[in-house]
């Protein structure tokens, strides 16, 4: 299933569905990538190297 998320809470309620029909505990679950979820971002083409390195700083943290 593919879906568009909108807000953040959006995304927090399909977590959370995902996980209770896994029949995981949060605690459990802990990771997107343990439940099967996979979150993937479009990013606006227009953006300042500034940006991008903080973006990529973020995931190489990882």
């Amino acid at each position: 299933m593919l879906t568009k998320i909108k807000n953040i809470k959006q995304l927090g309620a399909m977590v959370k569905y995902v996980r209770q029909s896994q029949s995981v505990d949060q605690e459990t679950a802990g990771l997107l990538d343990q439940s099967g979820i996979e979150v993937v971002v479009d990013l606006p083409p227009v953006l300042s190297q500034k940006a991008i390195k903080r973006i990529e700083n973020v995931f190489s943290d990882q």
